[in-house]
């Protein structure tokens, strides 16, 4: 759990250019889709809808062998923000207040694992010629480098990029569709 959604973060974070970052919930109708696909092979599908309370969800299915299957499911407050990650199988992580993806500058934020356990992590989003670039340090020591390159005014990543115990991963959006 701890090594697979941060990973499924970066396929869910995202920052649009020249604006505020992070997705544009108020113009992306439910059932709009985006297909992305790592540089290892594993595609997935981001569908948008509503939730209660005002809350963004997005549900990421992956696509293997002709089969779809939930992935995760992320919840995001009215602002935009992350606030919950959650898997099929129950594992969650809460992002305290929220998460910090969309905020330029510095920020810092607390996760909190559905077995309970707590991390701090402190977050910093600089603005770049054609996207962001983020650097995450994590309780444990852990620095995660991220970047996106983007030219969707949805606010989703063409590119983003994950390196982290010196291992790197690259999603590509293959398709967009919006309601």
């Amino acid at each position: 759990m701890k090594s697979c959604l941060p990973l499924l973060l970066l396929g869910c974070a995202s920052v649009a250019q020249a604006q505020e970052p992070g997705y544009r919930f108020d113009d992306i109708a439910p059932g709009s889709s985006v297909l992305v696909g790592s540089d290892s092979g594993l595609v997935l599908e981001h569908v948008f809808s509503k939730g209660s309370w005002g809350k963004n969800i997005v549900t990421v299915f992956e696509i293997a062998d002709g089969q779809k299957s939930e992935f995760a499911r992320f919840q995001f407050n009215r602002a935009g923000r992350l606030i919950k990650a959650a898997r099929p199988d129950g594992e969650s992580l809460e992002f305290r207040p929220h998460g910090c993806t969309n905020v330029i500058g510095q920020c810092s934020y607390e996760l909190v694992y559905s077995d309970g356990q707590r991390e701090n992590r402190v977050q910093t989003m600089q603005a770049k010629d054609e996207g962001y670039q983020i650097t995450t340090f994590a309780g444990d020591g852990t620095v995660i480098s991220q970047t996106y390159r983007t030219d969707d005014s949805h606010g989703w990543p063409l590119t983003s990029t994950d390196t982290r115990d010196g291992k790197t991963v690259t999603f590509t959006r293959l398709e967009s569709s919006y309601q």
